[in-house]
């Protein structure tokens, strides 16, 4: 009985959510007097943003829906004109995401993204410990081809379960496969955030930061800033889930086996993939020389790199192939996180929402911080979007470092760290669940390596963000 109450749960709660989410819409845009220092356009943002975060978390309906309704309603509302909600479907760092999306595409249509992936575990010892690593390097790799946490992790699936299978790791009882099919959808969230194009929802952030505070960050700022913090947390994922989960095979000759045999069935690079090869170095090239050699923005560079594929003489794939692999829900929730984020900050809703939350409180920036990333982490409990978190999150704790004095764009990228916290539980991102439903470890088994992550990457976070920073011009 109470097994069968308990598989009712996740449909009573996306029911619930659904109620709540419309009737508290309604009640606030409507039935509640306008507070002090909220217009009546502020109060249509906020009822908005209530009915858009209550869904997200209960996952009413899907995220990529609840946009949908945020760009339909907000101008609905009169909290923001059509066009305005539009326009963040026009943002180049949402047609940078499309133009990885298409090389992504090319990338498994070719076949490149298995033989990368291969060829880089080939250069793994046999030491469990060295498996691990390389697993973790192929997600580094993959983090400059692929913009998607979830598309990392893919790739690498029929490679985790061929290694488990050669190595008979058994299901929930390996400690090692526990430290591979946690560990790598781990890592593929960490360094998620240490580029724009790690996920639509780091292109997604980087975009309110600079949209709503007016300024310039680009790719390769960006990186500079954030990649050494993503690339620190990542690595020490390792020594905290070799800790939780001492692996019982010390050698790994098996999987060895495994992968050259796979490598031997892919056979000598083709055409296709050379061209792509060629191709995805003149996309890197152009991003790490903009403003130097070329003015082209990132959106721009991405559009043109993708463009190419479809060419006479470099064509890899056609375009009826390719839109099947773009992710269009993806893009519309991008659009419908700018749109929401401009309704906060220009009708004055963000800045209540700061000052009810915190208001007449006034900390040292660490200590704010540290409270902000240890609210996301547990907030993050409720989210399964990571685009929804960060749409959630970003507009407000700007807000609140203006309140308070600092400076937004710093608070903003702490922020970003802390979205990619999603370490407790499977279902706080699809990246999770992606191995979380093959069955080789527990939800007991995550929570156990997942407190002691989400500890850790806060540590790393504050000081990158209070020593490393500071160096580069972004100060607190």
């Amino acid at each position: 009985m109470a097994s069968a109450d308990l598989s009712r749960w996740p449909a009573l709660k996306q029911s619930a959510g659904f109620a709540v989410g419309i009737a508290g819409m309604f009640l606030v845009r409507y039935a509640v007097p306008a507070p002090a220092g909220l217009t009546p356009s502020g109060l249509a943002a906020l009822a908005v943003f209530f009915m858009a975060v209550t869904f997200w978390m209960t996952e009413a309906i899907d995220p990529v829906e609840t946009g949908v309704a945020i760009l339909v309603l907000l101008p609905l509302l009169d909290a923001l004109p059509f066009k305005a909600a539009l326009a963040g479907l026009a943002d180049p760092l949402l047609w940078l995401i499309f133009g990885a999306f298409v090389l992504a595409a090319g990338l498994s249509k070719t076949g490149l993204d298995r033989r990368i992936a291969f060829g880089i575990l080939r250069l793994a010892g046999e030491k469990s410990l060295s498996l691990v690593v390389f697993m973790f390097l192929i997600q580094l790799v993959f983090l400059f081809l692929v913009p998607s946490s979830v598309g990392r992790t893919v790739i690498v699936l029929p490679i985790l379960t061929g290694v488990a299978t050669a190595l008979k790791l058994e299901p929930k009882k390996s400690n090692l496969a526990k430290i591979l099919f946690i560990g790598v959808p781990f890592a593929s969230i960490t360094l998620t955030q240490g580029l724009t194009t790690g996920a639509s929802s780091t292109a997604m952030a980087s975009s309110l930061l600079t949209t709503s505070l007016n300024v310039t960050l680009t790719w390769r700022q960006y990186a500079f800033l954030m990649l050494p913090a993503a690339l620190t947390t990542t690595a020490l994922l390792i020594p905290i889930l070799f800790w939780a989960f001492p692996p019982e095979l010390k050698r790994v000759e098996g999987g060895k086996a495994f992968i050259a045999a796979e490598l031997q069935k892919l056979g000598p690079m083709g055409t296709n993939e050379w061209k792509l090869a060629l191709l995805l170095a003149l996309l890197l090239g152009l991003f790490a020389t903009g403003g130097s050699l070329h003015h082209m923005g990132e959106g721009m560079i991405a559009v043109l790199v993708g463009g190419l594929t479809f060419l006479p003489g470099l064509k890899v794939h056609s375009w009826p192939e390719v839109q099947r692999k773009i992710d269009w829900g993806v893009l519309l929730l991008f659009g419908a996180g700018l749109a929401l984020a401009q309704a906060l900050d220009s009708t004055g809703a963000g800045r209540w929402i700061a000052q009810s939350v915190f208001g007449g409180t006034h900390l040292p920036p660490v200590a704010l911080a540290a409270l902000v990333m240890a609210c996301v982490a547990v907030v993050h409990i409720g989210f399964a979007s990571m685009s929804a978190m960060v749409a959630a999150a970003i507009p407000v704790t700007v807000v609140v470092a203006n309140q308070m004095q600092y400076n937004p764009l710093w608070m903003g990228l702490v922020t970003i760290m802390a979205t990619g916290m999603a370490f407790i539980l499977p279902m706080e991102s699809p990246t999770n669940l992606v191995t979380y439903g093959l069955g080789f470890y527990e939800i007991k088994h995550m929570m156990k390596v997942g407190i002691p992550c989400v500890m850790m990457a806060i540590a790393v976070t504050l000081l990158f963000a209070t020593f490393y920073w500071p160096l580069l011009g972004v100060r607190p």
